[in-house]
């Protein structure tokens, strides 16, 4: 079984995808936008095509595609992705994040746990 779909299934086994806003998660994320002194914070899930927001600070849409999602674009590599501004960057610039304001991004996906035995 690939990566993705091992991903896909633990994704829909958490039961989030499409559920109402939940304190608990609308905690924490307005804490990382008042620690990081952000206007924009979001806890986001990567779907296999879109990235769906569970919660969302300064965020005004609930979904974007997934390909126009930095978020799909670590799902689908292994290793660090760091968008340092999005308006010099080819790829997101004209993106939802990008025209929304989004200037900064960084996202990381390790290895499966089977690939490090």
């Amino acid at each position: 079984m690939s990566y993705e779909v091992e991903r896909l299934n633990a994704l829909k086994a958490l039961n989030l995808l499409n559920t109402p806003p939940a304190e608990s998660f609308d905690r924490i994320t307005r804490m990382a936008a008042q620690i990081f002194g952000l206007p924009i914070a979001a806890v986001s899930l990567t779907d296999a095509d879109r990235q769906w927001f569970k919660s969302r600070v300064g965020v005004d849409h609930q979904e974007i595609p997934r390909e126009l999602a930095p978020c799909g674009e670590v799902a689908d590599s292994c290793g660090p992705l760091v968008i340092r501004d999005f308006q010099a960057d080819a790829k997101y610039r004209d993106s939802v994040l990008g025209q929304s304001g989004v200037r900064f991004y960084a996202g990381h996906r390790s290895p499966p746990a089977t690939a490090i035995r």
